[in-house]
């Protein structure tokens, strides 16, 4: 046997972990999701493909849920109150 250590099928990559970090502090900061575009610039990644291809990954591995629009992704474990609405 080598030393190869097998990955988990729902543990993150490092580039998947990158653009989930990058999603919970745009939500923080925004109260909505950032578009694949968005996302791209915050973790400096051109291609709309390969941010697509991540956002399968991570919906796959059910840390986000997303929807039709430019901007339905849910973050399905993590929970954010929008400073706005708590009194």
């Amino acid at each position: 046997m080598g030393i190869y250590k097998r990955r988990d099928n729902n543990e993150l990559t490092e580039q998947e972990y990158e653009i989930y970090l990058f999603l919970i502090k745009y939500f923080k900061e925004n109260g909505y999701a950032p578009t694949v575009r968005e996302i791209g610039k915050g973790v400096y990644l051109s291609s709309t493909a390969t941010i697509k291809y991540y956002l399968d990954a991570l919906e796959r591995k059910k840390k986000i849920k997303r929807g039709s629009s430019a901007r339905a992704i849910c973050l399905t474990e993590y929970t954010l109150v929008h400073k706005k609405r708590v009194r």
